[in-house]
C-alpha cells in the first residue's frame, strides 16, 4: 500500500512537471509537496529507499529558489497588510525583481536535469515496489509524532528560527504519515490531522518570516527588523497553543 502510494504521487508529480510551462507557479509548489510526501512514506526504510531519498532531496533543491521567491513576496504583501504595518515599496520592488521571481520557470538546463531525475525516480520506484510494506507504519508514525512532540517541547525554551524550522518539518512529517492513515478527505476541525494541519501552516508562516527577514536583512542592514519579528512572534504564541493542545 504505501508504495502504491508512491507510485501515485509520482504521476502527479510527473502530470505536474509536464505543465511547467504553462502553470510554472501551481507546478512548482506542487512538485515540491509531492517530494515531501514521498520522502515522509519512503524514510520508513531509509537503508533501501536511500537513493530515491537524494533524488527527491535533489528535485526539490532545484526548485527551492523558485518556490522561495514566490513565498517571499507573498509573506511581504500579508506582512505589509497586517493590522500595524505598512508596505515597503522599495522593499517590495527589490522582491519582485528577484530573477526567480520574475521567470518563475526552470531554465532548459534545469528542466533537461529535472527530467532525468524523473526517469531515475521511476526505475527506483519500481525496483523498492516489493521492499517497503506497511509492517513498519504505525511504529514509524509513533516514532514521527514523538519526534514531533520532542521539538514542540524544545521550541517552548528557545525559539529561534532554526529551532522552530526543525519543528516545522518533523510536525509536517507526521502529518503526511497521519494522511497516509487516515485519508485526505477528512474536514472535522477535531480530528488530529485538522489539527496537525493547523499547526504546520502557523509554522510554515513562522520559517517563511524567518527566511524572508533574513533575505532582507542580507541586503539592507538597516531594514528596521523589530515590527516583522513581533509579528513573527505573534504567529509562533498561536503555532504553541496549537502545540499544546496536540502534544500535551
Amino acid at each position: 500500500m504505501i508504495m502504491k502510494k508512491v507510485q501515485l504521487l509520482y504521476v502527479d508529480m510527473d502530470g505536474f512537471f509536464q505543465s511547467m510551462d504553462s502553470e510554472p507557479v501551481l507546478s512548482v509548489h506542487s512538485i515540491r509537496k509531492r517530494t515531501k510526501y514521498m520522502r515522509a512514506l519512503l524514510k520508513i526504510n531509509r537503508e533501501v529507499a536511500q537513493q530515491s531519498l537524494v533524488i527527491l532531496k535533489n528535485i526539490s533543491r532545484i526548485l527551492s529558489p523558485y518556490r522561495d521567491a514566490q513565498v517571499m513576496v507573498e509573506t511581504f504583501r500579508q506582512f505589509s497588510i497586517s493590522k500595524t504595518h505598512r508596505n515597503d515599496p522599495v522593499v517590495e520592488e527589490f522582491l519582485l525583481n528577484n530573477p526567480f521571481y520574475e521567470d518563475p520557470r526552470p531554465d532548459m538546463f534545469e528542466q533537461d536535469t529535472l527530467a532525468g531525475l524523473m526517469k531515475q525516480l521511476a526505475i527506483e520506484i519500481n525496483t523498492l515496489t516489493p521492499e517497503i510494506d506497511d509492517t513498519q507504519f504505525s511504529t514509524w508514525l509513533d516514532a514521527g509524532q514523538s519526534r514531533a512532540s520532542k521539538h514542540f517541547n524544545q521550541v517552548q525554551s528557545a525559539s529561534g528560527s532554526e529551532t522552530v524550522h526543525a519543528w516545522r518539518k518533523k510536525t509536517k512529517q507526521a502529518w503526511y504519515l497521519l494522511r497516509y492513515k487516515h485519508g485526505e478527505e477528512i474536514s472535522d476541525p477535531d480530528h488530529v490531522i485538522m489539527k496537525y494541519d493547523e499547526l504546520g501552516k502557523l509554522l510554515g508562516d513562522v520559517h517563511d518570516l524567518d527566511m524572508l527577514l533574513e533575505f532582507i536583512l542580507s541586503y539592507f542592514k538597516k531594514y528596521p527588523s523589530q515590527p516583522m519579528l513581533q509579528y513573527r512572534n505573534e504567529i509562533l504564541a498561536h503555532a504553541l497553543d496549537r502545540g499544546r493542545d496536540i502534544f500535551s
